[in-house]
């Protein structure tokens, strides 16, 4: 049985929990279930902080699961604002999983899959000893269901092979452990401050549990990534013209904006901000159930595995689910490949690969089978999206229901810096609160009736992905700008909060209180108060580990290889400016094209 420290008990019990015991083993049994280290160092930092914090910082030679409660909310504040990074870290990583469990909320109906109806012509694929193809997709995110479906279509045999599983309809908590990549704990705590980022582990990749958001690059980026990598980006628009064509995309519908939306429009509007504009999405039959990150309950979102897969296994494409290439090499007749399933290592041949894994298992593929020329440059280069977001507390209820990031605005001031809010259920929001002790339990209790609004900057630093036994380790570090970017964000949409009826904001900085009860002292809040070292940040859209100009051809083609190609976030030299999905999938299309011109798939060896 899962150990259950004496802190978590207790801490649930001042939180309300109808039965703490209960809900302290369920959190000792989700902190069980995370990646390692973490998994190990749960209870052991739940321990440590239950005997040691309480002296430390309220001069109590006590448990912390002895305080009272006012004790133990005070402590709670203590150890969330605590002016060391590493104290900070140890409190979050000891609250995630108490917070989950605690707010944890039922899961919705399956309203099953497309790909369902194809269990059986997939079953019999993979049963088949044939295990030579003409391209080999890893991946089936944003660059692989695109790329992978094109070539199918054109009549080449292909595999898909993905680490994931089928997203299906469950609580937000189990969205995270199962499809999220490290189960959302993927992050970096460097240059002094700490970003968690955020990318997909499943059938579709990140496009099954994204909010859907469907922006054009902009030209001004393709143009610099033309003139400063050397990519080619010319007659990009055909593809991209396919892509929102099978994906449906369209703006938002007014009847689906929800309350949060709605608040800050009003707020920017009273402001004299006019310009914010419903989000072009890729779900043209939503209902607006407000839980696109998590999967889709009513299938409405077009992801690659909704809008690419079905048709590209239709047209004879396999697909592997629940497999990870482990070991690629090339050699003068094609590409051999080791895939590790749950119940085996199998080999697999192929003309051609695309690696389309995402940002983040591409360069580990690349790194770890040396492949290329350019192989150690692999993982350099990361940028991300840098987000944050504001918390209102509305003095009547807010309607949730409707698309979670459904509103879009630029401010001229911050022409970095896009805002696109991103309501979340009741056990996401409890993580991302930057309240602590009795504050929090309040704005919980209060969940209906809270706003929020979010946004991300187009980053100017750079980062890393490395590997350690195998797994993940982020180098990246907000730049300065980047947090002062964010910084005046954050003030404007909590002035528009304001200007929208708040009667108060929650603002994302440890080290001071981050409750503004007015305008008024709102007034009081610069840019230079959001330094990365206190900035609560999230990182999304992870890209450039293996980019055009550095690590591939023009075409895509990993340089110093004849068959392998990328068809993912990694390959963009930079960000497109916007939500880079759009993007990915008018390149994978295009670099299909590239491939299907190349004919050399033809002489893979058949069996």
């Amino acid at each position: 049985m899962t150990p259950t420290p004496p802190l978590a008990a207790r801490w649930l019990r001042a939180h309300g929990a109808a039965d703490a015991e209960a809900t302290a083993r369920a959190a000792a049994a989700r902190a069980a279930r995370y990646p390692w280290p973490v998994a190990g160092l749960w209870p052991r930092a739940v321990d440590g902080l239950d005997r040691l914090a309480p002296l430390a910082l309220l001069g109590r030679p006590t448990r912390a699961s002895r305080l009272e409660d006012p004790a133990l909310f005070a402590l709670d504040a203590a150890l969330q604002q605590h002016p060391l990074r590493a104290v900070r870290l140890l409190w979050l990583l000891a609250r995630f999983p108490l917070l989950e469990a605690r707010y944890a909320e039922p899961g919705p109906p399956d309203p099953g899959h497309p790909l369902h109806a194809l269990a059986d012509v997939l079953a019999e694929r993979r049963a088949l000893s044939n295990h030579t193809f003409d391209v080999v997709v890893v991946g089936t995110g944003a660059g692989g269901g695109p790329a992978g479906w094109a070539l199918a279509r054109a009549g080449l045999r292909v595999c898909f092979v993905e680490a994931g599983d089928l997203v299906t309809p469950a609580t937000a908590g189990r969205a995270v452990e199962r499809h999220y990549v490290e189960q959302g704990m993927l992050g970096s705590a460097a240059g002094g401050g700490m970003a968690l980022v955020v990318a997909g582990r499943a059938v579709g990749g990140t496009t099954a549990i994204n909010s859907g958001t469907s922006f054009r690059p902009l030209p001004e980026r393709l143009d610099a990534w033309h003139r400063e990598w050397g990519a080619d980006t010319a007659g990009l628009d055909r593809h991209l013209d396919r892509v929102e064509a099978q994906l449906g995309v369209a703006p938002t519908p007014e009847a689906l904006l929800d309350g949060s939306a709605r608040l800050v429009r009003e707020g920017l509007e009273a402001l004299g901000r006019t310009t914010s504009a419903p989000l072009p999405r890729n779900a043209p039959d939503c209902r607006g159930a407000g839980r696109c990150c998590f999967g889709c309950p009513h299938g409405a979102k077009r992801s690659t595995d909704r809008a690419f897969l079905p048709e590209a296994v239709q047209a004879g494409a396999t697909l592997l689910t629940a497999s990870e290439v482990v070991g690629l090499a090339e050699d003068a007749g094609g590409v051999r490949l080791w895939v590790r399933t749950r119940a085996e290592t199998r080999e697999l041949r192929a003309a051609h690969v695309v690696l389309a894994g995402g940002a983040v298992a591409t360069p580990q593929l690349l790194r770890s089978s040396r492949l290329g020329s350019a192989w150690r440059r692999a993982g350099r280069d990361l940028r991300i999206h840098p987000a944050s977001k504001v918390f209102g507390w509305m003095p009547e209820p807010v309607h949730h229901e409707g698309v979670p990031q459904a509103l879009g605005y630029v401010a001229p001031e911050l022409p970095r810096v896009t805002f696109e809010g991103a309501h979340t259920p009741p056990a996401v929001t409890a993580t991302l609160l930057p309240a602590a002790g009795e504050r929090h339990r309040a704005w919980m209790a209060h969940y209906d009736h809270v706003a929020n609004y979010g946004m991300m900057v187009r980053d100017r630093g750079t980062g890393a992905v490395d590997f350690v036994g195998g797994r993940p380790v982020l180098r990246y570090a907000v730049h300065d700008d980047d947090a002062a970017d964010l910084g005046a964000a954050l003030i404007l949409a909590a002035r528009a909060l304001f200007a929208a009826g708040a009667e108060r904001v929650l603002l994302p900085v440890a080290g001071r209180d981050p409750e503004v009860a007015s305008p008024a002292a709102l007034d009081a809040w610069r840019p230079a108060d959001f330094p990365r070292s206190a900035l609560l940040v999230s990182g999304f859209h992870p890209q450039g580990t293996a980019a055009v100009g550095r690590v591939l051809d023009r075409d895509h083609r990993v340089l110093g290889t004849r068959r392998i190609w990328v068809a993912d976030a990694a390959a963009m030299p930079d960000s497109p400016g916007v939500n880079p999905q759009i993007t990915i999938m008018a390149l994978a299309l295009r670099t299909a094209e590239r491939l299907l011109e190349e004919g050399t798939w033809a002489s893979a060896p058949r069996s």
